[in-house]
C-alpha cells in the first residue's frame, strides 16, 4: 500500500481479496489502521519528507 497509487479496490483484486471491503477488514484487524491511514502514515510522500513528517 505504501509504494503504489493503485486504488484499494485494485490492490484487493491483485492480492486475492476480491473486494475492497474484505481487504479493509483484514487490514484493520491485522494492522489497526485503515488502508488510507496506513498510506498517510507510511506512504511514499511521507517517506520522502523524512522522519519529521511522521
Amino acid at each position: 500500500m505504501e509504494t503504489t497509487d493503485l486504488s484499494v479496490e485494485q490492490v484487493a483484486a491483485e492480492t486475492g481479496f476480491g473486494a475492497a471491503t474484505t481487504l479493509r477488514h483484514h487490514f484493520r484487524n491485522r494492522l489497526g489502521l485503515s488502508p488510507a491511514a496506513y498510506r498517510q502514515r507510511f506512504g511514499v510522500a511521507t517517506a520522502a519528507l523524512g522522519p519529521a513528517a511522521a
